[in-house]
């Protein structure tokens, strides 16, 4: 297995409806979705980026972090990978 196929970057979205509205004016503006005192106003998903190693399908060790763009855990990933590299040559 090579290195750039054992990590990859997989794709994670929270559903967002299972959160209270955080909208400074949802009283006003979200009326029509205030049932019970709880705003029911439909949200999209929130999708967050990680890297997981597949070897033991858990994220790999100092990159915990989600990243908010697929960019930005390519580019976390490319880092990873290159320190790897480094590492090997030594």
């Amino acid at each position: 297995m090579t290195t750039t196929s054992r990590y990859i970057i997989v794709k994670q979205e929270q559903d967002m409806n299972v959160f209270d509205c955080e909208h400074p004016l949802c009283e006003r503006l979200h009326k029509k979705w205030i049932q019970g005192g709880i705003c029911h106003k439909p949200r999209a998903p929130r999708a967050e980026y990680v890297i997981v190693d597949t070897a033991t399908d858990e994220r790999v060790d100092g990159y915990d972090e989600a990243f908010d763009t697929k960019r930005e855990a390519t580019a976390a990933l490319t880092r990873f990978l290159n320190l790897l590299k480094k590492g090997e040559q030594q």
